[in-house]
């Protein structure tokens, strides 16, 4: 019984990062400012049971990565949605997006 709840309580810290199929009312939009390509990407975890803990962006070569890190919902007022801004660094010529790395945005030539 002990090692079940101490298992529960490492799994509520840790957290994963779904892929868009889990991810609903996924929209993403882009601008111009005068430091480039503004990427509008917003959501929200498919699974009522998880909340977005961070949102994270690594660049790898020419393609950015996207990542919304989910963890089990606990009473500290955060929700499954997301809404995040991406500033496009000069060089990525895409973004994709979670573990799965589904693109969700190839530059235009």
């Amino acid at each position: 019984m002990a090692a079940c709840v101490l298992v529960l309580a490492c799994d509520a810290l840790t957290d994963s990062v779904p892929g868009l199929q889990d991810t609903g009312r996924f929209t993403i939009s882009e601008s111009r400012d005068a430091g480039g390509t503004v990427l509008h990407v917003s959501g929200s975890s498919c699974h009522s049971a998880k909340v977005v803990s961070r949102v994270t962006e690594a660049t790898e070569g020419d393609t950015l990565v996207l990542a919304v890190h989910v963890v089990l919902a606990q009473d500290d007022g955060r929700s499954g949605d997301f809404v995040h801004e991406i500033h496009v660094p000069r060089g990525v010529v895409r973004v994709v997006y979670g573990d799965e790395r589904r693109e969700i945005w190839p530059a235009r030539p």
